[in-house]
């Protein structure tokens, strides 16, 4: 979905090639170094990383969403596939409505709003 950018950099020698497939020994890596790190407390708070990187990841695919020719309703479809399967969870974190609001998603989809943060 980011060929345009390609397109831009093309003259540079950039070149658009398919990544190889994850096999499940990689994925077993990744859950495990993902376990290890939170058992050194390398994440204090999953959830709360959580929320950051699909808040960061909706907010610069908005900002860009433009030019990679994806729709709103796109974006956060993608965020939302990213960040259940980097962090493994079942559903993505819910953001605050400020945060709905600043982002400009409130009549979108697949947004799950909370009025105030959780409390820790």
């Amino acid at each position: 979905f980011e060929e345009a950018y390609l397109e831009q950099v093309a003259p540079f020698g950039v070149k658009n090639v398919q990544p190889p497939d994850v096999t499940s020994g990689d994925e077993a890596i990744l859950q495990r170094g993902l376990k290890q790190m939170v058992q050194d407390k390398a994440i204090v708070d999953l959830s709360e990383r959580t929320l950051q990187v699909y808040v960061s990841f909706l907010g610069f695919y908005l900002e860009v969403a433009s030019k990679v020719g994806l729709s709103k309703q796109q974006v956060v479809e993608l965020a939302n596939h990213f960040i259940m399967w980097l962090f493994s969870c079942k559903e993505p974190p819910a953001i605050m409505r400020s945060t709905q609001v600043r982002l400009d998603l409130v009549a979108v989809p697949g947004i799950t709003v909370v009025d105030k943060k959780p409390a820790a």
